[in-house]
């Protein structure tokens, strides 16, 4: 494929195209292919005024814009401005892609510009909710402007452009600001509408809102004579706009109702003159910075913000992570951050010593997670409506990856997820998101900042256990109960059963020791945790029982079946119900049969050791002659409950009339059938017929919870029956 170089000149003149001649005398494969723009919109920061017009020029600042081409991949372009600063410049080398129809998207600054939506015909791009401005200008990094080239059917020698606004400008004069010494740290504008956030400019030039919209922002000014934002263009008519100047002693908040007709287009100025005439100062809320895990308390409202930068995570989410929304800093606080700023309530992990995050912004309430903490698939956080393992945070603080310390902070927090893939919450400034990270991530650190005040300390009291009314091992073992509160409580257990704590306070984990099961029948246990304080519930029982202890050894028999009891034409079921059956199941338990197929049933025809013609009268009274039928075609019959106490691998050998006989397989979890490890055969005295013998080896994993294991007999031959007889199970290896 050719490649082309991208040369970009914004200015009313149309430069000549050339082609370059490489040194061997063949044509080079890299073009120069210019642009020329010369609309009023081509700019990036505002001019001095002349009149009631700005002019727009390109600033020192413009460091990079973002190309795609066909809506593909976003490049980055470095730009070069001309001492005018009336001209930029910029290349890019690309891949001619061979289709045939070219278009190209420019996107000025580069790190607005998010992602593409070639079936669409649609980009995303976002107007920061936090940012900074002059006197004289809004933020250049919010001032997001977007330009599409016309179709060409061949990649173009020259391409014009006309770059657009996406946001409009807003230019407050504040008048009558009574601060009374106090320290103005930020100006931040709220609507009941979204003014900020991921926007998707359309082909047609249109603009929608797109997956992350915020109704605030906020605005670090030089000073509020003039204070300047970008703004999404969005029709205000007849709402109110809330504008706040947040000091470090309280906020002058002024609600302003917006008159009729007023709509905020794409590039226009809406000036506006607020008299804070009568306004007072509100008594501020104070988010402090926490610097230890022994300053957080449940109950705590907490923001998370990103290290090094002036963002914090927002009511926003994105599909897979949570975007940033501005907040300004003070010595150690956060005063009054916007309401585009998540607020996360502390409360209890699934263990005790871990939090979990629950979002109170009400836009995407919820619980905080990993997403991706097992399948490893990616650097997700979303919320969900439970507290699990996924949600469980561990939060300590200092310094966790190599680049953390490179540059040591003890203040940093380290949020943790309690899974093995992707646990640690961290900031993506160049997507301007939060989201969790693998341990070795290069994404920035972050802090956590409480609100101030006291603790909340109304009395609660939470137990909880995985082994509640669970079946114990018979040969003993622990259950832990954990405990979640902060008041006083007792424990106890029945049975024989011992706890390991009887008392405690606060949070806490209890060892629940459970003896070995000597006697022949079923022992039952309960543990008790109950609390005085003036709580409900304030007592939580829970019931455990064990089967009785059955010693087992190498070479037992799990299960010996023959059918030589059966009666000729039962079902697998039927011949397990009828009450003369020969099985042989250790320690005396009970296994069912079921089945598929009208054919699975018993025959009493010899055919496993002899031929159907063969004189019955003369067969060996050890002959069983009853045999089972697997169906062809994917008929099966299955075995359920077979016992297998403290088995690691077991091994099950069957006698058949046919060379393919049944496959094995289990439906347990953390049981595996292994391949056939032997299929031998035997021929029956002077007879012509041969007995097939199959062997699997069967392994219990440490995810097997235990107790019983279900095995089928699958036939998928189709041509032919099976006949199966004289099955046998027996241990193999021990855990």
């Amino acid at each position: 494929m050719k490649k082309f170089v991208l040369f970009a000149a914004f200015a009313a003149l149309v430069l000549t195209s050339c082609t370059k001649e490489s040194g061997t005398g063949f044509e080079s494969n890299v073009r120069t292919v210019q642009f020329t723009a010369s609309s009023v919109d081509t700019k990036t920061v505002f001019g001095t005024p002349d009149g009631s017009t700005y002019p727009v020029l390109w600033s020192d600042n413009d460091a990079q814009v973002g190309i795609a081409l066909n809506l593909k991949a976003i490049l980055s372009a470095d730009v070069t401005v001309f001492a005018d600063h009336k001209t930029a410049t910029f290349s890019r080398e690309v891949e001619d892609d061979g289709s045939g129809m070219y278009q190209f998207v420019v996107v000025n600054p580069y790190a607005a510009f998010k992602s593409v939506n070639a079936t669409e015909r649609k980009i995303m791009v976002e107007v920061p909710s936090g940012q900074a401005c002059t006197a004289t200008t809004p933020d250049e990094r919010s001032q997001v402007m977007v330009g599409l080239s016309d179709v060409s059917a061949a990649l173009p020698d020259q391409v014009s452009l006309n770059l657009k606004h996406v946001p409009a400008y807003l230019h407050m004069v504040f008048t009558n600001v009574a601060l009374g010494g106090a320290t103005v740290q930020s100006v931040n504008i709220s609507s009941e509408k979204n003014i900020a956030g991921r926007f998707f400019y359309k082909q047609d030039g249109s603009i929608e809102e797109g997956p992350a919209m915020l109704k605030s922002i906020s605005v670090n000014p030089e000073t509020l004579d003039n204070v300047w934002c970008s703004i999404a263009p969005v029709d205000l008519s007849g709402s109110a706009l809330t504008v706040s100047i947040v000091t470090d002693k309280g906020s002058l908040v002024k609600t302003l109702s917006i008159p009729s007709g007023k709509e905020f287009k794409s590039g226009k100025i809406f000036k506006m003159t607020v008299d804070m005439s009568g306004v007072t100062m509100a008594e501020p809320v104070v988010y402090e910075l926490v610097t230890s895990e022994d300053a957080l308390h449940w109950g705590d409202r907490v923001i998370i913000v990103a290290a090094e930068y002036d963002f914090a995570m927002s009511t926003a989410q994105n599909t897979n992570n949570r975007s940033g929304t501005g907040i300004t800093k003070g010595d150690g606080v956060i005063v009054d951050p916007s309401e585009s700023v998540e607020v996360l309530r502390l409360e209890d992990g699934t263990v005790p010593g871990t939090w979990s995050l629950f979002a109170t912004g009400g836009v995407n309430d919820g619980y905080l997670y990993a997403a991706a903490g097992y399948d490893n698939k990616g650097n997700y956080m979303r919320t969900q409506n439970d507290v699990d393992e996924l949600a469980s945070w561990n939060i300590s603080f200092g310094d966790f990856t190599t680049a953390d310390q490179a540059a040591p902070d003890a203040e940093r927090a380290i949020i943790k997820a309690t899974v093995p893939n992707r646990p640690l919450m961290r900031y993506n400034v160049e997507s301007n998101l939060f989201s969790a990270y693998g341990e070795t991530t290069s994404m920035y650190p972050i802090k956590i900042y409480r609100l101030k005040g006291a603790p909340d300390n109304t009395p609660r009291f939470n137990v909880v256990t995985d082994a509640d009314g669970s079946t114990l091992v018979s040969n003993g073992g622990t259950v832990s109960v954990n405990v979640f509160g902060n008041v006083a409580w007792t424990a106890s257990a029945t049975g024989g059963a011992t706890v390991d704590k009887t008392s405690g306070n606060g949070n806490g984990v209890i060892t629940v020791t459970i003896p070995q099961n000597d006697g022949a029948s079923v022992k039952n246990y309960t543990v008790t945790v109950s609390t005085s304080a003036g709580v409900s519930p304030s007592s939580y029982t829970f019931s455990l029982s064990q089967a009785p202890y059955v010693s087992i050894a190498v070479d037992d028999v799990l299960l010996s079946e023959s059918f030589a009891a059966g009666a000729t034409g039962d079902t697998p079921s039927a011949y397990q119900e009828s009450g003369s059956v020969s099985t042989v199941v250790f320690g005396g338990a009970s296994v069912t049969y079921t089945q598929s197929g009208t054919n699975a049933k018993l025959y009493d025809d010899g055919l496993v050791y002899v031929d159907s013609s063969y004189d019955k009268s003369q067969v060996p009274a050890e002959i069983n002659m009853k045999n089972l039928m697997v169906p062809k075609s994917g008929g099966w019959w299955k075995v359920e409950g077979i016992p297998c106490p403290g088995v690691k691998v077991a091994n099950v050998v069957f006698y058949g009339n046919y060379e393919k006989l049944p496959t094995l397989s289990s439906d347990t979890p953390g049981v595996t059938v292994g391949d056939n490890n032997q299929t031998s055969y035997f021929k029956i005295g002077s007879t012509t017929k041969y007995v097939y013998v199959k062997s699997y080896d069967i392994t219990f994993d440490d995810s097997f919870a235990g107790g019983t294991f279900n095995l089928t007999f699958l036939n998928s031959n189709t041509s032919n029956n099976a006949r199966i007889t004289d099955i046998k199970i027996t241990v193999k290896e021990l855990k």
